[in-house]
């Protein structure tokens, strides 16, 4: 089994349970390949920590306040004169 059949297994399994023989083969490659094994523990670690995350802005105790109107215009203020010309930056949209 290949590396680039292996990181494609592996992603797959985010998904869905992989066949017997097909976990077997993962294993048996994780032996052999260092680099795909940690892959394999990355791709894992970033799932949990999104899932993580995600549970925590739904919770309320972690959630922001929402910004103030004087907040926003400041905030697209400062975004105009950072992305358009000097010469366009005073243009109201």
């Amino acid at each position: 089994m290949t590396c680039k059949e292996v990181t494609r297994l592996i992603s797959e399994s985010l998904d869905r349970e992989l066949p017997f023989y097909q976990r077997l083969s993962l294993h048996a490659h994780f032996h052999l390949c260092i680099f795909c094994k940690r892959y394999a523990r990355q791709l894992l670690f970033i799932r949990e920590t999104l899932r993580s995350l995600s549970q925590r802005i739904e919770d309320p105790v972690f959630s922001l306040p929402p910004l103030s109107e004087e907040a926003r215009e400041s905030m697209k203020r400062r975004i105009r004169e950072q992305v358009l010309p000097p010469d366009q930056g005073n243009l109201e949209q």
